[in-house]
């Protein structure tokens, strides 16, 4: 997807612990998982890795020049026979639900991309946009997931970040941390979830652009990087 620019490629890995916020203002979807319904990826042993491309064709769900989404499931197959590990996209839910049998360990693979390129930043609405906001729906009680979301630009400049994700919320991650990447260019946008623990069972509702209220603001002047808003009750 990339143009061919020939700046050097900056690589960087950076990991953000998580703070509590009371919410967020104007949000720019990047998916809400409302394609796809019934477009599985199924490992069993003795496979590597599978790969399925879903293309929005309302234009509503992946908005961001060019609605291309692709998953790729990779994993080490685990010496019980009959194991796997899926993910699906229901529409009826509005969920990406990504599961692993208890003796397995995958990683999911979202990424966005067009034939040109995408912004991130520039908010119509008003101010620039300034963090991604993963809304977790679901995880399993004791087992942590790494989202580890990397941003390359169409200069072939890339950055990544990881956040850890143990609760259910939306984990917002800063623009900041994809220092050396130019967010109004951008070429691909990936997200990778791994299980710290075998057996991982995780759902996310949406995944979009948002311009945080002041008491986000507020948190990251005094250190937070990535931040957590927990649901009421």
């Amino acid at each position: 997807m990339s143009r061919g620019k020939t700046k050097g490629a900056a690589i960087c890995t950076v990991v953000f612990g998580s703070f509590a916020v009371l919410g967020t203002a104007q949000a720019g979807l990047i998916d809400s998982f409302t394609e796809g319904d019934g477009s599985i990826l199924l490992l069993t042993p003795g496979e590597v890795s599978e790969s399925n491309t879903f293309v929005d064709g309302d234009g509503d769900t992946i908005p961001l020049g060019g609605n291309t989404r692709e998953a790729e499931i990779t994993f080490a197959p685990g010496p019980d026979a009959g194991l796997i590990v899926s993910a699906q996209i229901s529409t009826a839910t509005g969920t990406l639900v990504f599961s692993n049998d208890p003796s397995t360990q995958g990683t999911l693979t979202l990424t966005y991309g067009t034939a040109g390129d995408f912004d991130l930043v520039t908010n119509t609405g008003g101010a620039d946009f300034g963090f991604l906001e993963i809304d977790v729906d679901s995880i399993d009680i004791g087992n942590t997931a790494t989202v580890t979301v990397t941003a390359t630009d169409t200069f072939a400049n890339s950055a990544s970040t990881a956040v850890a994700v143990a609760a259910t919320g939306d984990f917002l991650v800063p623009f900041s941390a994809f220092g050396g990447v130019d967010l109004t260019s951008v070429d691909t946008l990936e997200f990778s979830i791994l299980g710290d623990q075998a057996g991982l069972d995780i759902s996310l509702e949406e995944i979009s652009r948002v311009v945080p209220e002041p008491s986000s603001l507020i948190l990251l002047g005094l250190g937070g990087v990535a931040l957590l808003r927990r649901r009421a009750g």
